[in-house]
This record gives C-alpha cells, structure tokens and sequence, in this order.
C-alpha cells in the first residue's frame, strides 16, 4: 500500500448522522427516568454497594454519577465502553464482577448490549468517565 493511501486511510474518522443516537439509544437518551436507571444499573453492573447521584440544583450545571464499584482498567475502558454493541454476556459473562473489599453476592448484570453508557446524552452534549 502506498504511502499515500496509508495516510489518507488514518485519517478517516467515523461520524454518525444527526439522528443516530437517537435511533439506536432510544428511551435511553430521551426520557430522564430511564436515563438514570441506566446509570445506576452501570454501577450495579460493577459491583457498587454504593451509588451517589448528585443531581445539579441550576439546570445546566453537573449530574455527578459516583459509585464504589470495579472501575476499568485503560484495556477494559477501550474494549468495554469504546465498542458500540458491546456483547457484555460473551466479553465478561452474565455475573457481577465485585470489588475486593465488597461482600460478594450472586448477581446478574443488567446490561447486555452497552446501550446504557449513552444515557448521560440525555441531560447533555457530552460527559466525562473517570474510572
């Protein structure tokens, strides 16, 4: 391949349509309830026992999201959170991951298609992940 094929190849950047979130998150990013089942369904899904939503007071300002559960490592965060589809049940199996210090229960993960991490477009433009 030439090198000018190459480089024209890297950069390439996917874009989506104006109604592609829409289409494939749904409820998710429409309605505020949902939105927030969702969240807090994500940190289920990582073993929280804790989860503290901090709902702004001004519209406009910070919804903060903040739970006690595994986190992801750089890897997990590019092939977990990175991948649109993301197939939960064939990547990490059906059952909750639990944190070390968390006592473990037998629990199902609520998540299976990775649609849920889209939910914070509900209250806004774009959000941030810290793990």
């Amino acid at each position: 391949m030439s090198q000018d094929k190459l480089a024209t190849q890297s950069e390439l950047q996917l874009t989506f349509g104006r109604t592609f979130l829409h289409d494939y998150a749904g409820q998710i990013i429409d309605d505020p309830r949902i939105a927030i089942i969702e969240l807090v369904a994500n940190c289920y899904d990582a073993g929280a026992s804790h989860v503290e939503v901090k709902w702004p007071a001004v519209p406009g300002r910070v919804l903060s999201i903040n739970d006690n559960g595994t986190g992801m490592t750089r890897t997990e965060l590019q092939k977990r959170w990175m991948t649109l589809a993301y197939d939960r049940a064939a990547e990490q199996g059906i059952e909750v991951e639990f944190p070390p210090d968390i006592t473990r229960h037998k629990r199902t993960a609520f998540g299976h298609n990775g649609k849920g991490r889209f939910s914070p477009f509900c209250f806004g433009d774009k959000y941030t992940v810290e793990t």
